[in-house]
């Protein structure tokens, strides 16, 4: 049993791989909706600023720092939040589940995601790619929304949100794990009945 996982893992149970999300920016995240608009907030914001501690001086132009600070969060603050988020998640596929890991400020969470007849496992191919096995509630929105890329793209209902292996340099081989360890999981069931 590897250090820190005494009493998480059944007995028997062996640790396949294990992994992190790529970290950093994507850049391809500032080429959201919000990102233009954002952008346009924020350098009004800075002309409101220029202009105001021109006429009327520095205390004045005070006033405009929340506009910026919002109109930067429209345009860079979901890119950065999305890359705290992956640099504090650990993935670990076991012989029996999936576990996603992460940690906050002061909180660690630990999710398992049995292997079984209901998981199915998606591959998003590229490089980095990602595995998705299960959904979340979100919130209360109906419809449905595309997620992922060019070469995977999924409608999943809008509240609900993808979960996996995000963001990962060998999601092809842990894809085939997942199912090379589901179709051994189907044979010792066949047998047994």
């Amino acid at each position: 049993m590897p250090d820190g996982w005494e009493g998480i893992l059944e007995p028997g149970e062996r640790i396949l791989w294990q992994g992190q999300p790529a970290a950093g920016l994507r850049w391809q995240d500032l080429l959201d909706k919000r990102t233009p608009f954002g952008l346009v907030f924020a350098g009004f914001a800075v002309f409101w600023m220029v202009q105001a501690a021109s006429t009327s001086g520095v205390f004045m132009a005070l006033f405009g720092l929340p506009f910026l600070a919002v109109g930067l969060n429209m345009a860079i603050g979901g890119p950065l939040r999305d890359a705290r988020r992956r640099r504090a998640t650990f993935y670990t596929l076991t012989d029996r589940a999936a576990f996603v890991a992460t940690r906050g400020t002061g909180a660690r969470k630990l999710d398992r995601y049995p292997l079984g007849p209901g998981f199915r496992p998606t591959l998003e191919d590229g490089d980095p790619g990602s595995v998705w096995f299960a959904t979340s509630q979100a919130d209360a929105r109906r419809g449905w929304r595309g997620t992922g890329s060019a070469r995977s793209y999924d409608l999943v209902p809008v509240g609900q949100q993808r979960i996996g292996f995000e963001q990962i340099s060998d999601a092809r081989m842990v894809y085939g794990l997942m199912l090379a360890n589901l179709r051994d999981q189907a044979g010792v069931a066949a047998a047994k009945g």
